[in-house]
């Protein structure tokens, strides 16, 4: 008997142990899996690539582009290198806006605001639905809330810049769309021709 109860001890010792030592996701690792609930960039982009041989090109610029273009296009645009860019953003935040960290996570996980906007960026990327706006309605009047208050409050302008939200918004404020922060970056990468999307 003192033999059993001395095992089940050590055993709970271990287990405590093991829970004591395991490694705690940081804030920024926290903050960057709540952007990518928010914005599934990664899933969205591998699942196009997946059905279609020549995404994202047309077939004029893919008869007319190097092999070399069309792979690093490709790789520039994979749900890795998207998903990497956006826990990237959220360290960046983290490292330049330490004090307000744990209100930026509270208010993406407030009513699951994330994982609302995650719904809402897959119905725009099928089709389900035609504007964000009409996305944002399809919300719980608490989803709504805490959803309007990130896109839209002044005190949150630098959220929404990490996030990459801003060219999303331009049309809901009035605003001129920039050409989102991937695809610039894929341009500039792979030294595409002029045009070669067109």
């Amino acid at each position: 008997m003192k033999n059993t109860l001395r095992a089940v001890l050590a055993a709970a010792t271990l287990a405590l142990a093991a829970c004591a030592t395991a490694p705690q996701p940081t804030l920024a690792q926290r903050l960057g899996e709540l952007f990518q609930q928010a914005m599934p960039l990664a899933e969205l982009l591998d699942k196009a690539a997946a059905g279609d041989s020549i995404w994202p090109f047309s077939e004029k610029a893919f008869r007319a582009l190097t092999p070399q273009h069309k792979a690093c296009v490709r790789a520039a645009l994979s749900g890795a290198r998207v998903a990497q860019r956006q826990m990237d953003d959220a360290l960046a935040y983290v490292k330049a806006h330490p004090n307000e960290v744990n209100a930026a996570i509270s208010l993406l996980e407030k009513n699951g605001v994330a994982q609302a906007l995650g719904s809402a960026t897959r119905q725009l990327a099928s089709g389900h639905v035609f504007s964000a706006l009409d996305a944002l309605r399809a919300l719980d009047a608490s989803q709504f809330e805490a959803a309007t208050k990130l896109l839209l409050a002044p005190e949150h302008r630098e959220l929404r810049q990490a996030m990459r939200l801003d060219w999303l918004l331009a049309p809901l404020t009035g605003g001129s769309a920039s050409l989102p922060a991937p695809l610039a970056d894929m341009l500039r990468e792979c030294q595409l021709p002029v045009g070669a999307f067109f």
